[in-house]
């Protein structure tokens, strides 16, 4: 850069001092490789933490079924404790035992992420599991359970 625009003599000035003040950037040390590390970690906390937001999700299903509709005679333990037991013993109870059996996955897809535990085969049984889920689910808690796969290129390539 020259200061010529400041009516004075053509010369070069750095802008070494400006960056450094500004960005906090300290040429030889190891930042730059801090933050590419960092990225590499994030895929894997944000899969992690949409694998818990679709276990919310089917949290608050399951609390509006037991908890919304209650009969006055019964206090709200009982009449939880009666719902439950309704709803898993009569017949086209499978949605249910699907929605426990789908918090389990996405529980534990979401620990395997953020532990960085085998998260090629956690992104697939991911993929899997969005693939029954449209079969079985609405279409948006499907496409819920398949959000962590935007981040599969990133966690394929740094795994």
């Amino acid at each position: 850069m020259t200061n010529k625009a400041f009516g004075g003599r053509r010369r070069w000035v750095s802008i070494y001092p400006l960056a450094k003040t500004i960005f906090n950037i300290r040429i030889g040390q190891e930042q730059p490789y801090k933050r590419m590390h960092d990225e590499k970690v994030m895929g894997f906390k944000i899969s992690g933490a949409l694998n818990f937001l679709c276990v919310f999700y089917f949290l608050t299903i399951w609390a509006i079924l037991l908890l919304v509709a209650q009969p006055e005679a019964l206090s709200t333990y009982e009449a939880a404790k009666s719902s439950l037991i309704y709803v898993l013993t009569e017949n086209g109870s499978e949605f249910f035992y699907l929605s426990i059996a789908s918090m389990l996955v996405c529980f534990s897809c979401g620990v395997f992420l953020f532990l960085r535990k085998y998260p090629e085969q956690t992104m697939y049984v991911i993929g899997f599991h969005a693939l029954i889920s449209f079969y079985f689910y609405d279409w948006s808690l499907a496409l819920s359970i398949g959000l962590p796969l935007l981040f599969f290129n990133k966690i394929r390539v740094n795994a």
